[in-house]
């Protein structure tokens, strides 16, 4: 059986807002959204057997998002359906350097009302477990990431996490910081950026945020710098590689891109390689991320893993050491 990656974490739109064509209007632009959606859309398209765990309502932006999930070729098959659910919406607002704030609207259901049908056997294919955001952390879905964990843990994945904090959305922000040192306790691989390190353990510098991390984290760390890049910590040495230099048309999605990078890097070069090449895995992660920073969206711009190496062929990068050849052994 084709080993695959599957992510779990939140499905929403995100809308971009516009000036309109009139005084009075607004151009409202939906693309597909949710950081563990937008890392297994942009799998997907680098060739990737991709599958989401999410949750959707019944009405007909749910119908619309899972048509385009399906046109991405992201298998969607463990998407539950729920009638009091409703697909949330994120507005985002772009600032001149293309940052993006947000304005969240959604309705949350009761822990109890969160069923799926998913068990054990479903992760018998997995390579690769990848979670995520709010979604990981929140009240209604914490205690069932914690189940999908547990199955992937048992099956032998390689388990990522990024926990993507957002201030706006987080009401209990101890409790919600409790429950990602949690979920730290069972990742292989880590994925924050600087301001997510110091948020998600309430430290004032980076350092003092590393530390913490540093007693609940068993695996390896990677953290994004924005523009001065990003390392990769083993918990005894740093590998640093700085940021690909774009036009940036927005942030959307840029973190969610980087870890995608990460997660080919594993599934194709496998385990070892994966540890011992770890500034490849920075420079591949970057020019994803820095793709999807040149368009608009957390998807739009990135099409096919060709176009990710001709972009690292263009800042005199030899692709040849990214080539998705045979799988390597993963150690699962």
């Amino acid at each position: 059986m084709k080993k695959k990656v599957i992510c779990c974490g939140e499905t929403l739109f995100d809308i971009i807002a516009e000036k309109g064509k009139t005084r009075e209007s607004v151009a409202l632009h939906a693309y597909p959204g949710g950081s563990a959606t937008n890392t297994a859309i942009i799998l997907a398209r680098l060739g990737m057997p991709a599958s989401l765990i999410s949750h959707l309502g019944t009405g007909f932006m749910s119908a619309y998002m899972l048509e385009i999930l399906k046109k991405q070729g992201v298998e969607t098959k463990h998407i539950m359906r729920d009638r009091d659910f409703s697909t949330p919406l994120a507005f985002a607002h772009i600032d001149k350097k293309g940052n993006s704030s947000y304005l969240f609207y959604e309705k949350s259901v009761h822990p109890d009302k969160v069923k799926t049908h998913l068990s054990g056997p479903a992760f018998r294919s997995a390579a690769i477990f990848h979670t995520g955001s709010y979604f990981s952390y929140s009240d209604t879905f914490f205690r069932f990431v914690q189940e999908m964990l547990k199955f992937a843990k048992k099956n032998g994945a390689f388990i990522t996490y990024d926990p993507n904090w957002r201030e706006a959305k987080i009401p209990k922000k101890r409790q919600a910081r409790e429950r990602i040192k949690k979920i730290f306790r069972s990742v292989d691989l880590l994925k924050l950026s600087d301001t997510d390190a110091m948020n998600v353990t309430g430290s004032r510098t980076l350092e003092s945020a590393l530390k913490k991390i540093g007693r609940h984290l068993k695996g390896d760390l990677v953290l994004t710098l924005g523009e001065k890049g990003a390392f990769y910590w083993d918990g005894n040495e740093r590998t640093a590689h700085p940021a690909f230099k774009v036009r940036v048309a927005d942030t959307i999605g840029a973190g969610d891109g980087f870890t995608a990078g990460l997660i080919y890097r594993y599934y194709t070069a496998g385990k070892e390689k994966f540890k011992r090449e770890k500034r490849e895995n920075l420079e591949f992660a970057s020019a994803v991320s820095a793709l999807i920073c040149s368009g608009h969206g957390a998807t739009g711009t990135l099409r096919s893993l060709r176009q990710v190496m001709r972009f690292l062929r263009s800042r005199g990068t030899n692709p040849a050491s990214h080539s998705s050849g045979p799988v390597m052994n993963h150690g699962l």
